[in-house]
């Protein structure tokens, strides 16, 4: 029984480890397995991974103007690019009612918050 509870708590830990030191953001921490995402599922996800991207490299670039005075108008130009690719594509998807509209949904309102800052 206490082999149990130290095998829970060490998976437990690499997770947590994982969530807080490798990925970028808790909240695209998943652990449903790809094989068990319908092709809508898919494309919402890839389409948020896309976004999680373009929001990485904006901060990144927001950090190098604000360290070294660099001119990143350019950066934040593209940003908005990549953002309305993805909205479109997001747009044209035909979902049907379930999980992946839900997450499409939270995804078009994410999308819109982060228009937001780049203007």
């Amino acid at each position: 029984m206490g082999k149990l509870i130290a095998v829970v708590l060490v998976v437990g830990a690499l997770i947590g480890g994982y969530v807080v030191f490798i990925s970028e953001t808790p909240e695209s921490f998943n652990l449903t397995p790809s094989f068990m995402l319908t092709a809508e599922e898919k494309q919402v996800r890839d389409l948020e991974n896309r976004l999680q991207s373009v929001k990485r490299r904006y901060a990144q670039a927001n950090r190098s103007a604000a360290i070294g005075g660099i001119d990143t108008t350019s950066d934040i130009e593209a940003a908005r690019k990549h953002v309305a690719v993805i909205e479109k594509e997001l747009k044209v998807l035909e979902l049907p009612e379930g999980r992946a509209k839900a997450k499409a949904t939270e995804l078009m309102s994410a999308i819109q918050q982060f228009s937001g800052q780049l203007s």
